[in-house]
């Protein structure tokens, strides 16, 4: 397996990972580089986690002139503290999560900041949760009192899975949820960008955004937001299909597994990007995807899914962490399976009916998970032994023989003690040697 990950910006310190299996051994080989000094080192592993997660590449609009600009141009994943923004005009192109939060704080500092969007996000209130003193002390000393107030959040997100069926009553919860956020950019944003920003999807298509201050910053009058397609980059601005706006400022890894297949050249075989059970791929022996594909929810925290992951890998690894086995790897024939089985569900969702969103590419959903958390945590408390080849390390027959005999040794000195002490009486077994006294006469 090989690793490469690049960046325009490097941080002071940033590693090149090149795993590469070693033949015979069962072993994986990581070559890391420090792309700073350029100093190499390798490291060997039995077992191999790849915990890159989602959305960590930095995607730059492919807009011409993007290289002329002559002012500072990069992306909001390597920001550069280094430069001033204040009486800046500034430029962002975009218009998620990342977008709504750097407009509200740089705001206040900037000469101009212009935001150029293609497709508005529904944006909903953020969560309102106050604890008070009570609260604090409850939670710190009535037992249970944290793990139950815990449960209930995990419970209200997952209610939040309502919103992604096809049913009636799914139809009716999304227009319930359409009709508060309405009513909530129209209470916050200005009147002139209420058609501007207002999705003409349905509410759960595509990532929602809890609000960050995001619509009070658009009455700041240095604030513009322009619903248009940045066409080109000039070196003082971008040019959008309304004219030239100038300004100032703004703006993986390849995987190799046996037989030198690559994980492009895996997914192709199977019909499109998947892993089974999201973790897992034939081919790729004692590795295991964290935040892979089709582990997305998009109701629930990340970290859900993660810690979902990692419990199933484990239960997979457990014959190998425990030196029965050296390798696991999922059969081919049930990693298909499992990955059509999955785009069958979706198409019963939300995400496959047309609407336009990252999570899906000609059709092929990669991203969602087509059930709640809830569900995949059931999935990761079983495991399936028949979709699994373990290359063991002992035949199993003998180890089973061992336990066995271990087990009849056992057996045969507790019914010698047994028989001894019904002969001679249970008083004679607590007798210390030496003087003859019984324990009771101490």
């Amino acid at each position: 397996m090989a690793s490469k990950t690049s960046s325009r910006s490097s941080p002071p310190l940033r590693y090149n990972e090149i795993p590469n299996g070693i033949q015979g051994r069962g072993r994986w080989r990581l070559s890391l580089q420090d792309l700073k000094t350029g100093d190499a080192y390798f490291h060997e592993c039995k077992i191999l986690f790849t915990a890159q997660g989602l959305l960590v590449e930095q995607n730059y609009p492919k807009i011409p002139g993007l290289e002329t600009f002559k002012g500072h141009v990069y992306h909001s994943a390597c920001w550069d503290h280094s430069v001033d923004l204040k009486g800046k005009k500034v430029a962002i192109i975009g218009s998620g999560w990342t977008a709504t939060q750097i407009v509200p704080a740089i705001a206040p500092e900037v000469e101009v900041v212009k935001q150029f969007i293609r497709t508005p996000h529904w944006i909903l209130p953020p969560p309102v949760i106050e604890y008070s003193d009570f609260d604090r002390w409850m939670y710190k000393n009535v037992p249970l009192a944290y793990r139950f107030h815990r449960l209930l959040v995990f419970a209200s997100m997952e209610w939040n899975f309502r919103l992604f069926g096809l049913s009636r009553y799914s139809q009716g919860q999304r227009d319930r949820v359409r009709e508060g956020a309405i009513q909530y950019l129209y209470g916050k944003a200005p009147e002139k960008y209420h058609e501007l920003l207002l999705p003409d999807y349905q509410i759960a298509c595509k990532q929602r955004i809890l609000d960050s201050r995001y619509l009070t910053s658009l009455n700041r009058p240095n604030v513009q937001v322009h619903k248009e397609k940045a066409i080109e980059i000039t070196p003082r601005g971008i040019k959008g299909s309304s004219g030239i706006h100038d300004v100032d400022f703004f703006k993986g890894m390849e995987v190799l597994g046996r037989n030198g297949v690559s994980a492009d050249q895996h997914w192709d075989g199977i019909g499109g990007i998947g892993a089974y059970n999201t973790t897992a791929m034939h081919n790729f022996l004692n590795f295991f995807i964290l935040l892979g594909p089709n582990s997305v929810t998009g109701h629930t925290s990340a970290i859900v899914a993660i810690e979902n992951t990692v419990d199933y890998a484990l239960r997979v690894l457990k014959p190998v962490l425990r030196g029965y086995a050296s390798r696991v790897e999922v059969k081919e024939r049930s990693e298909k399976e499992y990955v059509h089985w999955i785009q069958a569900e979706l198409r019963q969702t939300l995400w496959n009916t047309g609407c336009t969103s990252w999570y899906t590419s000609n059709g092929w959903n990669s991203m969602t998970y087509p059930w709640s958390q809830l569900h995949y945590y059931y999935r990761s408390r079983v495991v399936k032994a028949k979709d699994w080849d373990v290359t063991c390390t002992t035949n199993p027959l003998s180890l089973m023989k061992l336990h066995a005999l271990i087990l009849f040794l056992v057996g045969i000195c507790v019914g010698a003690i047994w028989k001894d002490m019904l002969e001679q009486g249970f008083s004679s077994v607590w007798e210390l040697g030496g003087g003859g006294r019984r324990l009771w006469d101490i």
